[in-house]
């Protein structure tokens, strides 16, 4: 067992404790690992047969699911570039229409100065 000075020194340091297993041999027979490797996957394997039928159900919800936002996208998206147009258009007009108050506010100024 690892003492408490040394533990809190190695979680300043980032390590990570770990307690000895006392199944553990550093030169195990690698056909004992494949063993051990298959009990434990095997679980996993049963669940997998079952999630299956189930992800054909799952598969067919999230692509309608997608099919819709897609939509719902595309109309938002359209419906926002024509907002950006609309007001770019609105002030590209103003600064017409003030160039042209502007430039025909001189020109009756002009006109009331000259015969």
């Amino acid at each position: 067992m690892v003492n408490q000075e040394e533990q809190i020194s190695s979680i300043h340091k980032g390590e990570e404790l770990i307690e000895e297993d006392a199944t553990y041999k550093p030169h195990a027979d690698p056909e004992e690992v494949r063993k051990r490797h298959k009990k434990a996957a095997a679980p996993k394997q049963k669940n997998s047969a079952r999630a299956e039928g189930s992800s054909a159900e799952e598969r067919d919800a999230l692509a309608n699911k997608l099919e819709q936002l897609r939509k719902e996208y595309a109309e938002l998206d359209d419906k926002y570039k024509r907002l950006w147009a609309d007001q770019q258009n609105m002030s590209k007009r103003m600064n017409r229409e003030r160039e042209d108050m502007i430039k025909y506010a001189a020109l009756s100024t002009i006109e009331a100065i000259l015969p």
